[in-house]
C-alpha cells in the first residue's frame, strides 16, 4: 500500500555503486587506451575500442543517473494515463483517444516546470515552459507533426515526488504508425526496466508480443499492466489471457489497473492525510487498494526499484558491458590470428627471396658468364686467325721480294728497306702489311659486333621469361627492366671505348710479330749459298713459330680482357638483382616483425577484454585490478 503522508508513490530505487562506477570507469579507460589498435585495421569499427569505451561511458553515466522506466505498449492502451496516474497528477503528459504521443518522452525532476526538446545527437531544439514543450509530445499540434519520426527526445521536468528517484520514458504507441513502432523499439535500449501497457479490452497484439521478446534478449525486466480494468467484464478471464501471452517474458503476474480512478483516490488521499478523519483515510486508501493501483506499486517496488530490482539493475549494467566486452575479445582474437599469419606469409616470403637469388639468380649468372667466354672466344678466335693468316702471307711477300731483289743484284735498293732512312722498318712494314690485308675497317667491325652481340646475350639472358620463376620472383623481376635498361645504356657508352682498346691491343700484337720476322733481316742479309741458304730457311721456321706463339698469347690475353669486361657488366645485373631481392627480403622481415607485434598487441587485447569481463561477473578481487 502506498505509504500515508506522501503524495503519490515515492519510488527510492537503489542508487548506484560506487564499486561498480569505478569498475566502469577503469574499463572505458583501459579500452580508450587500445582505441589505437582500430587504426592499425584500417577502419573503425562500430565494434571497435574507441566504440566500446564510449558505450562503457555512456552505461556508466546511465548508472549513475535515477532509474530509467519505460511505459511501452499499444496506442491507445492507456500509457499516458498511467503515466499520469504515476506522477499524481493530470496532464503531465498528454492523454488522447487517438494515437497521441509522437516522441520520446522523458519526465524528470525539476523544481519548476519546465521543457526542452534534443535532436538525436542532443543539440537543443527547443527549451521553454511545459506546456510549451508538451506540444512537441503530440503529433496532432504543429509542433508535434515537425518532430514526427525525426527521434527526438522532449524532456519534461516537473516537481513531482516521483521522479525525485526516477525518470519514466513515455513512448509513441505501437501499431499506430512506422515511425512510431520504430521509436519506441530504438527506446528499449534507453531502460532499466519497462512497463508493457496493454488494454483491457484486447491483451495484447503482435507488435507487443515482438516488443516482449525484445525485452526478453535485451535482458530489461518488465512488468504487464492490464489498464482499463473497470471496463472489463471479467478481470480474472483477461488477466489469464495475458499470462498466457506474456507469462514466460513477464517478470511476475500482471496487474489490472484503472487509472483514472487510481488518480482520483490519489488526489482523494492528499485531502484527507493531514486532517482528522480516519475513517477518510481508511475510505481513501481502500478505493486506492481497489483500482489496482496498491498492487502495482508492490509490485514496481519490489520487483524493480528496491533490493532485488537494485541490484538487478547493477546486473544489467554489468551484463551489457561484459556483452560488449565479449563481442571485442572475439574481434582481437580475429585480428590476431590474422597478424600472425600475415607474419607467417612475410616469413616465408622473405626465405623465398633468399632461395630465389640462390638457386635463380646466381646459376643464371654463371650460365651467362660461361655463354659470354665462349661468345668471346669465338669471335677473339675468328679475327686472329685472320690475322695470323695475313701475318704469314705478308711474311711470305716479304721474302719473296727479298729474294727477288737480291737475285737482281738490287742490294743497295734493297737494304734501304732495313734502314731508318726510308722511313718505315721492316716491323712497321709487316704492321701495314697485315692491317692492310684484313681491310681498314675490319677491326672496327669486329669490335662493334662482339659488343653487340655481348649485350644481346646479357638482354636476354636475363629476360624474365627466361627466368621460369615463381610469384616471388615476378617481383623481384619486375625491377628487371629498368636495371637491364640501365646496364645496357651503360654498357653501350663503353663500346667506343673498349672497341679502341681492343683495336690497339691487336694493333699492338702485330709488333711483336713483325719484330719476329725482323730475324729477316738478318736472314736477307746472309743471301749466300749452301749453309747460308740453310740458315735462312732455320731462321724463317723459327721466325715463324715465334709468330705462332705471339698469336696464340695474344688470342689469351684479349680473351681474358674481353670476358673480365663482360663478367663485370653480367655481375652488375646480378648485384642489383641481388640487392633488390635483399631489399624486399628486408621489407619482408620489417613487415614480419610488425605483423608478429600487431598480433601480440592484439592478443593482449583480447586477454585484457576477457579478464575485464571476468570482473564484471563479480565485484571482487577482479575489480581491483582494473
Amino acid at each position: 500500500m502506498a505509504p500515508s503522508g506522501s503524495y503519490g508513490a515515492a519510488f527510492t530505487p537503489g542508487g548506484s555503486s560506487r564499486e561498480i562506477e569505478v569498475l566502469l570507469a577503469g574499463i572505458a579507460e583501459t579500452l580508450n587506451g587500445l582505441r589505437f589498435l582500430d587504426a592499425e585495421t584500417g577502419r573503425h569499427a562500430v565494434d571497435g575500442f574507441a566504440a566500446g569505451s564510449a558505450r562503457v561511458t555512456e552505461i556508466s553515466r546511465r548508472f549513475g543517473e535515477p532509474y530509467r522506466l519505460g511505459v511501452v505498449g499499444d496506442f491507445n492502451a492507456g500509457k499516458s494515463t498511467l503515466i499520469n496516474m504515476l506522477l499524481g497528477r493530470r496532464g503531465a503528459v498528454v492523454e488522447g483517444v487517438v494515437a497521441t504521443t509522437g516522441t520520446l518522452t522523458e519526465l524528470w525532476w525539476g523544481e519548476t516546470e519546465s521543457g526542452e526538446v534534443l535532436d538525436h545527437d542532443g543539440a537543443s531544439l527547443f527549451r521553454g515552459t511545459l506546456e510549451e514543450a508538451q506540444r512537441y509530445t503530440d503529433q496532432r499540434t504543429d509542433e508535434g507533426r515537425s518532430v514526427h519520426g525525426r527521434r527526438v527526445r522532449v524532456i519534461l521536468r516537473l516537481p513531482a515526488d516521483v521522479l525525485k528517484n526516477l525518470v519514466i520514458l513515455d513512448t509513441p504507441g505501437l501499431s499506430a504508425t512506422q515511425a512510431d513502432d520504430a521509436t519506441t523499439m530504438e527506446a528499449l535500449h534507453l531502460v532499466d526496466a519497462a512497463v508493457l501497457v496493454v488494454s483491457g479490452h484486447q491483451p495484447g497484439g503482435d507488435k507487443a508480443v515482438r516488443l516482449a521478446e525484445q525485452l526478453r534478449r535485451t535482458k530489461r525486466r518488465f512488468l504487464v499492466v492490464v489498464t482499463k480494468k473497470a471496463k472489463i467484464p471479467d478481470t480474472n478471464a483477461a488477466l489469464t489471457a495475458v499470462m498466457d501471452t506474456f507469462g514466460a517474458t513477464a517478470d511476475g503476474e500482471p496487474v489490472a489497473v484503472d487509472s483514472l480512478d487510481a488518480l482520483a483516490a490519489l488526489q482523494e488521499l492528499q485531502g484527507v492525510t493531514h486532517g482528522d478523519d480516519p475513517e477518510a483515510v481508511r475510505t481513501a486508501q481502500e478505493r486506492l487498494a481497489a483500482s489496482g493501483y496498491t498492487l502495482l506499486y508492490e509490485h514496481l517496488s519490489a520487483s524493480f526499484f528496491g533490493g532485488q530490482g537494485s541490484s538487478g539493475r547493477s546486473s544489467q549494467a554489468l551484463s551489457d558491458v561484459r556483452d560488449m566486452l565479449k563481442r571485442l575479445v572475439a574481434r582481437a582474437e580475429r585480428e590476431a590470428k590474422r597478424f600472425f599469419a600475415e607474419a607467417e606469409q612475410a616469413e616465408g616470403e622473405k626465405d623465398k627471396h633468399a632461395e630465389f637469388v640462390k638457386t635463380v639468380l646466381l646459376p643464371k649468372q654463371h650460365r651467362l658468364d660461361r655463354r659470354l667466354q665462349d661468345l668471346v672466344d669465338l669471335h677473339i678466335g675468328e679475327l686472329l686467325e685472320d690475322v695470323a693468316e695475313a701475318a704469314e702471307l705478308a711474311v711470305e711477300q716479304v721474302h719473296s721480294r727479298a729474294q727477288r731483289m737480291a737475285m737482281q743484284g738490287l742490294w743497295n735498293k734493297f737494304s734501304s728497306i732495313f734502314t731508318q732512312d726510308s722511313g718505315l722498318t721492316l716491323a712497321e712494314e709487316m704492321e701495314r702489311m697485315v692491317l692492310d690485308a684484313l681491310g681498314p675497317d675490319r677491326l672496327s667491325i669486329f669490335c662493334r659486333a662482339l659488343h653487340r652481340a655481348a649485350l644481346d646475350e646479357l638482354s636476354f639472358g636475363w629476360n624474365e621469361r627466361d627466368l621460369r620463376i615463381d610469384e616471388v620472383g615476378e617481383a623481384i623481376v619486375a625491377e628487371l627492366g629498368p636495371l637491364l635498361t640501365q646496364v645496357t645504356a651503360g654498357a653501350k657508352g663503353l663500346v667506343e671505348g673498349a672497341s679502341d682498346e681492343l683495336l690497339n691491343s691487336v694493333q699492338m700484337m702485330c709488333y711483336p710479330a713483325g719484330a719476329a720476322y725482323a730475324a729477316t733481316e738478318m736472314l736477307l742479309t746472309d743471301l749466300g749459298i749452301g749453309a747460308g741458304a740453310q740458315r735462312r730457311r732455320d731462321r724463317l721456321s723459327l721466325a715463324r713459330r715465334q709468330a705462332a706463339a705471339g698469336v696464340r698469347s695474344t688470342r689469351a690475353s684479349l680473351k681474358d680482357a674481353q670476358w673480365a669486361f663482360y663478367r663485370a657488366e653480367n655481375a652488375k645485373i646480378l648485384n642489383r638483382m641481388e640487392a633488390e631481392a635483399e631489399r624486399r627480403a628486408g621489407e619482408n622481415g620489417r613487415l614480419q616483425l610488425e605483423a608478429l607485434k600487431l598480433s601480440r598487441q592484439w592478443q593482449e587485447a583480447a586477454d585484457v577484454c576477457a579478464q575485464l569481463a571476468d570482473a564484471c561477473n563479480g565485484l571482487g578481487p577482479a575489480s581491483a585490478s582494473v
